[in-house]
């Protein structure tokens, strides 16, 4: 669980609720979902979202969703703000929380003005 979805550092805590949300899943959905994710490859779909103000974030450890989709996804949507996070992984919410609140809160803000 920590090397696939953290990045260096992880919170032993933030891996421990982690594994509890996967431990939590039905393992045909969890098995499910890994094969969907691996064959999710949809650029065409982000067309929809041209218009909306779209954050990317991205961890540089992420073993799961590697920064080369995130890369892909910017690049589909000209008008996104893609955001590195060196040394994080996929779970992104609770590596860097605050970091993360901040960016999603200003990217609010913008929409609804």
């Amino acid at each position: 669980m920590r090397w696939l979805l953290f990045g260096s550092h992880p919170e032993r805590g933030d891996v421990a609720v982690t594994a509890d949300w996967v431990a939590a899943s039905h393992p045909a959905n969890m098995a499910a979902y890994r094969h969907a994710l691996a064959e999710h490859d949809r650029p065409a779909a982000l067309a929809a979202l041209r218009a909306v103000p779209t954050l990317v974030l991205a961890g540089l450890s992420d073993r799961l969703t590697p920064f080369s989709h995130a890369r892909r996804i910017a690049d589909a949507l000209p008008d996104a703000k893609l955001l590195i996070y060196a040394d994080a992984g996929h779970m992104l919410p609770l590596e860097r929380a605050d970091e993360v609140t901040a960016r999603v809160a200003e990217l609010v803000t913008r929409a609804i003005r």
